[in-house]
């Protein structure tokens, strides 16, 4: 059975050496797969995160360094770091989308309610002032936008967008508080 050095060396001969590639690639395309899809739960997706992680690994074969990690545990690295760049892409992409649909919706009558100070009713709502809200929405950093997104398109509570940010409902309350502040004085100025 090979062991830890025999693939560390491998790795060092598959630099120019496409046969011993092959037998790389051969030997961990299965468990990296597999870990891949287990995050994922999508053959998609993994079939689109392996070609990454294999294209990185051949392009920076001459960079392993086997006095410092293993070549498994420099596969797992680069395995990892290719997983949580696929997620931290996919949050971007659907924050994005969520938040473009949601700027597209009406705004909430408590949102209008929040900035404005007053009851909807004692207001007709003009498209002028859906408009300035959307600008000034879209004047605020990412956070603030995202608690506001949460709280009003997608009315969650402080507890759990909280737990989707990392933080407290506290923190949550007092961020959405800031904002709502951000956008009177956007406004108003």
């Amino acid at each position: 059975m090979e062991g830890r050095n025999y693939w560390n060396e491998l790795a060092k001969k598959a630099i120019d050496d496409e046969v011993a590639f092959n037998e790389l690639y051969e030997h961990y395309f299965e468990p990296v797969y597999k870990k891949i899809l287990i995050r994922t739960k999508s053959h998609d997706s993994a079939d689109e995160i392996i070609s990454q992680v294999f294209y990185k690994i051949f392009y920076n074969l001459g960079k392993f360094d086997e006095t410092k990690a293993s070549f498994n545990t420099w596969v797992g690295v680069i395995t990892n770091n290719e997983i949580n760049q696929y997620f931290r892409e996919q949050m971007r992409r659907d924050r994005a989308t969520s938040f473009d649909r949601s700027l597209e919706a009406e705004i909430s009558e408590e949102l209008f309610y929040d900035v404005y100070g007053m009851n909807p009713e004692q207001r007709v709502l003009e498209e002028e002032s859906k408009a300035e809200l959307k600008f000034a929405i879209s004047q605020l950093n990412e956070r603030d936008q995202r608690v506001i997104e949460m709280k009003y398109w997608l009315e969650m509570n402080n507890s759990e967008m909280a737990e989707q940010l990392g933080t407290t409902a506290a923190q949550v309350s007092l961020i959405n508080n800031r904002a709502i502040k951000k956008l009177r004085k956007i406004l108003t100025d």
